[in-house]
């Protein structure tokens, strides 16, 4: 017999971001060379931002998945991720003649809705290439719009971190989204993600909600 686990419940909102995620079918490449589906995510993105009232605070392309952390004026998030998933699902299939699904399942999303959880994860988002161990720097990956910021590359999409976090100037964000996670932290938020509401969970080693270092 099988059980299905139950979707949680959408929080439609406009007061705070989400952390928004999702995965390529069978977690394989997304059939294309990275540089062009980071254009094509380019695209999808700016047409949503057309489309509707869509913040994009910080976005990150990895091979097979994206981080993005974005807010939704309209409290639309499940309308604005539909469009924006077919939109890049439907132009990949055409371009790689592939008929199947090009993502693993929904997309995922947990509400940040406490400042600094934020903190914790935009550095988590930006250290992904990093921990994946693609670049040493977090401004060195190029399908980042932290890159772009640094590099002053434009994109197709707006961005607006530089209104949203609070730093004096840019090496100031370089050094912070540069400082690793002590061990078991950077597990801990990936876990907190996957909750409607991000919330640090006790840490299993300790039994205690670990401090962090902003």
């Amino acid at each position: 017999m099988e059980f299905n686990m139950p979707r949680k419940p959408l929080i439609r909102t406009d007061q705070f971001p989400y952390h928004i995620t999702a995965r390529s079918n069978n977690k394989e490449w997304f059939y294309l060379p990275i540089n062009e589906v980071w254009l094509i995510f380019q695209i999808a993105l700016k047409q949503a931002q057309e489309k509707f009232d869509l913040e994009i605070i910080q976005f990150v392309l990895m091979n097979n998945h994206y981080h993005m952390l974005a807010k939704t004026p309209e409290s639309n998030i499940d309308t604005i991720m539909q469009f924006i998933q077919k939109n890049i699902s439907d132009t990949i299939n055409q371009k790689t003649g592939r008929i199947n699904h090009l993502f693993g399942g929904p997309y995922k999303w947990s509400l940040i809705n406490n400042s600094s959880y934020f903190h914790m994860v935009v550095k988590y988002i930006f250290q992904n290439p990093s921990r994946a161990g693609v670049v040493q720097s977090c401004e060195d990956y190029e399908y980042s719009t932290l890159y772009s910021l640094i590099n002053s590359v434009p994109l197709l999409f707006n961005h607006n971190l530089e209104s949203t976090f609070n730093y004096n100037n840019l090496n100031d964000l370089v050094s912070y989204t540069n400082q690793t996670f002590p061990p078991n932290q950077a597990q801990l938020i990936k876990k907190s993600l996957s909750k409607t509401t991000f919330k640090i969970s006790k840490d299993p080693s300790s039994g205690k909600i670990p401090r962090f270092d902003l």
